[in-house]
């Protein structure tokens, strides 16, 4: 199981996207690439709260809805964390609206 590391700079997780080759970061460097903005769209953190991850501007991302489904679906296929599999449930019913 990967295990995501402890990130407290931009600088950082440039570096970390940049070096760390799976599933969700090649998807989130694909996303911060997007040129054409979104209509409607939810933000993300890149380095889950979960994880340590710090809630600043610099770790959020704006994705689609279906994009930030697609988000959390990678970093539990990748990673292993059973947060990442709740927020990806709940993202699913929220999607379907069977909340």
């Amino acid at each position: 199981m990967a295990i995501l590391p402890n990130i407290t700079t931009c600088e950082q997780l440039t570096f970390f996207l940049s070096t760390e080759k799976n599933a969700y970061t090649n998807f989130i460097n694909k996303c911060r690439k997007r040129l054409i903005p979104l209509s409607v769209t939810e933000f993300h953190h890149i380095l889950p709260l979960h994880a340590k991850g710090p809630n600043k501007k610099w770790n959020l991302i704006q994705l689609s809805i279906y994009e930030h489904q697609m988000a959390h679906q990678f970093l539990y296929d990748v990673y292993k964390n059973t947060e990442d599999l709740c927020a990806l449930r709940f993202r699913k019913k929220m999607n379907s609206g069977s909340l």
